[in-house]
């Protein structure tokens, strides 16, 4: 059960909002609140990555990892594939034969984003690159998400990977179908995307053959190593977090560091439940791609740009960069025989795991179970799409 306890505060019509779909920012406010919103809170998000970065930037390996040359035949989807990390992954596999679906709230930009994909592959069919409309924050467009992958025609004989890599910070607080957005972006639409796509990933996992060694099914989940500044309960992850809290104790980035921590424990949850229910293997990864310069600073005022800009440059990964921990866990044959995993580039560029970098309970089987199934209570009690998105920072009309 829920706790009933905890406070939904509901407002107007939320009007103010930054949606990161895979570092592709979805600047859906108003005029208006532009100019009302909290800078501080946004230098805040900005300041704290491009310093995170200080520790990191300037001892990576800028190498590349091998990563399974012949995807023929293997198909995937990626969320939020129109630009960043997602659109990174997404040429790496489409330029190693693989059929790519992308998964994008803003198909315009997915369209464009598969233009130039395309383009700079000197050899491609664009048959295997397409884009499907795909909102996490609604129920709809989720539940029609499969149906639409298979008119695509190229996904017969089944999913052999799905990528969650869209994400969101949202400045302010703001709720939908009484769970909070960025927990709803980051980790409850995810989950209910990844069980209407079981079907399909089952279908490949059949094809692929048993034993240790068969070439089944994979669930990436891209998270990220700011989940161990949570504070979530383990009585609120138990029971399935809604995120949701107050105006007056929200910060978007303990929004953020709580939904990517339920993301990475999640993540063990459902490698858990289908190992224990599967009779053909699904593989479920989560993995980190580290510190990566996004485009989140064109939100900020111009004095601040030219702050951050330069040492986004300077410090933080690119997106292609980011992307390979991504396609290699996705890809490689030394992350077939085991589930449940979190991966990562070490500081020397090498792939491995992070056990040692993430969170303790991370690794608590039981809560991580407990979490899955209460979310999936939580996505299935949820009516939000008869709801607007709600801020509380309105006063209620009325």
């Amino acid at each position: 059960m829920v706790d009933s306890g905890r406070k939904h505060l509901v407002g107007d019509h939320c009007k103010s909002c930054l949606i990161y779909y895979g570092d592709d920012v979805l600047n859906i406010m108003s005029e208006e609140d532009k100019a009302s919103s909290s800078d501080n809170e946004i230098i805040t998000i900005a300041l704290g990555f491009v310093l995170a970065g200080l520790a990191y930037g300037y001892s990576r390996k800028k190498g590349v990892l091998p990563v399974e040359r012949d995807l023929l035949g293997k198909t995937f989807v990626v969320t939020g594939g129109n630009c960043g990390i997602g659109k990174a992954t997404a040429h790496a596999l489409v330029s190693r034969g693989a059929t790519v679906a992308l998964g994008c709230r803003n198909t315009d930009a997915g369209s464009k984003a598969r233009t130039e994909i395309l383009a700079s592959i000197p050899v491609s069919n664009e048959e295997d690159l397409e884009v499907l409309e795909l909102d996490l924050n609604s129920w709809g467009s989720i539940h029609t998400f499969p149906q639409r992958l298979q008119q695509l025609g190229k996904f017969e004989r089944g999913l052999y990977c799905l990528i969650n890599n869209a994400g969101a910070i949202m400045p302010e607080y703001s709720e939908k179908g009484g769970l909070e957005m960025t927990m709803r972006t980051n980790f409850l639409g995810p989950l209910g995307l990844t069980m209407n796509l079981l079907p399909q990933l089952r279908r490949y996992s059949a094809g692929a053959g048993a034993g240790a060694g068969a070439d089944v099914a994979r669930i990436v989940n891209v998270t990220s190593r700011l989940e161990k500044n949570s504070k979530l309960s383990d009585i609120e992850l138990a029971n399935g977090p809604t995120g949701c809290g107050s105006q007056q104790n929200y910060s978007p980035m303990a929004a953020y560091s709580d939904s990517k921590h339920a993301q990475l424990l999640g993540s063990l949850g459902l490698a858990k439940k289908l190992e224990a229910s599967e009779k053909h293997n699904i593989i479920v990864h989560a993995v980190t791609p580290g510190m990566v310069s996004t485009s989140l600073s064109r939100y900020l005022s111009t004095p601040v740009q030219w702050l951050v800009w330069p040492l986004q440059r300077m410090l933080l990964q690119t997106p292609e960069q980011g992307a390979m921990a991504v396609v290699h866990s996705a890809t490689s044959r030394e992350t077939r025989g085991e589930t449940g995993q979190y991966y990562s580039m070490s500081s020397s560029g090498d792939f491995s795991k992070v056990f040692d970098g993430a969170s303790e309970r991370s690794r608590n089987e039981k809560l991580a179970q407990s979490l899955v199934e209460n979310s999936m209570t939580l996505i299935a009690r949820s009516d939000s799409d008869k709801d607007t998105v709600q801020n509380v920072n309105k006063t209620p009309k009325g």
